[in-house]
């Protein structure tokens, strides 16, 4: 310990020896001292300045997420799996007399009969159009399916039709295929010669009701909705329309437009008379209604 003394204190070594005690006990006390408050200083530091260092990372972080896209989405179409289902198949022109003869002759209980519709079908590029008893109206069903980067949540809280164009509709050759029965597949329905805001179509009491005025459909933050089914319904008349979406997040209310792969929507309809007009009668063969009286009025329904 004197070694240590001299060293803390080499001018009292020559002092008595209760006041150099006492000057030692003086010096080491200020030492601690002098190292409490250095490492105190230094973690309080970092203890007060710790909320600020989190909030500018958490802002930093914030607007970094904020430049992502607030969302993306896919367009995807309901393709038929090679069966005939209820509804009408339409076509820009009319069909020549061998395929007309292979609609007359097949028997859709027959084996291969649909597989031999589907490629008259095919080789016209005819487009399907949905029957479905749940609404008026032949529709062209599509899925739209969302996806967001973001870490923070957000909402698509609204969606409406906006810049609809519609003409008479033009198809000149149609297939019917009268509904048996069936309900309501869930998803949204744009009316369009009616309004220009989706209709909830699910069998629940929701039904026929402004889809957003009891759901919204959540995205970011990991969250995964899954694909949303749309029809379109257009009657008598071609249309043409965009969808506008409003999305809610942490600054506000959004707008944006969604196309189909960069282009308008395109909903058929179908013509009150058109050139060619065949319908699935009883027997499941395809008769043509210009040719038979008696299924003239099956052959101007329309759901």
């Amino acid at each position: 310990m004197s070694a240590v003394g001299n060293v803390l204190d080499p001018d009292g070594v020559d002092s008595p020896r209760g006041t150099r005690t006492r000057r030692l006990a003086i010096i080491f006390f200020v030492a601690v001292l002098a190292t409490l408050f250095s490492w105190f200083s230094s973690f309080g530091l970092d203890y007060l300045s710790a909320p600020t260092s989190a909030r500018r990372e958490k802002s930093v972080q914030d607007e970094l997420d904020g430049k992502n896209p607030p969302f993306t989405f896919n367009v995807r179409s309901e393709d038929s799996d090679g069966s005939i289902f209820p509804g009408a198949i339409v076509f820009d022109h009319v069909l020549n007399s061998e395929d007309v003869e292979i609609l007359k002759k097949t028997n859709l209980d027959a084996d291969n009969s649909e597989r031999k519709i589907m490629s008259v079908v095919h080789a016209n590029n005819g487009t399907f159009l949905s029957a479905e008893s749940s609404h008026h109206g032949y529709s062209s069903p599509f899925f739209l399916d969302f996806f967001s980067d973001r870490d923070s949540s957000l909402s698509i809280v609204a969606m409406k039709a906006v810049d609809v164009h519609c003409s008479p509709a033009k198809a000149a050759a149609v297939l019917v295929i009268r509904p048996r029965g069936g309900g309501a597949v869930p998803g949204i329905m744009f009316d369009l010669p009616r309004g220009n805001l989706p209709v909830s179509v699910a069998p629940d009491k929701n039904y026929g009701k402004p889809f957003f005025d009891h759901q919204k459909i959540d995205l970011g933050n990991g969250a995964t909705p899954g694909a949303l089914r749309v029809q379109s319904v257009a009657e008598r008349s071609d249309c043409t329309w965009k969808i506008q979406v409003t999305h809610s997040d942490s600054s506000g209310l959004h707008t944006s437009i969604l196309l189909d792969h960069k282009k308008p929507f395109k909903t058929l309809g179908i013509p009150l008379r058109s050139q060619q007009e065949f319908i699935l009668d009883d027997a499941e063969h395809f008769e043509d209604c210009n040719r038979n009286a008696k299924l003239r009025a099956d052959c101007d329904y329309i759901w």
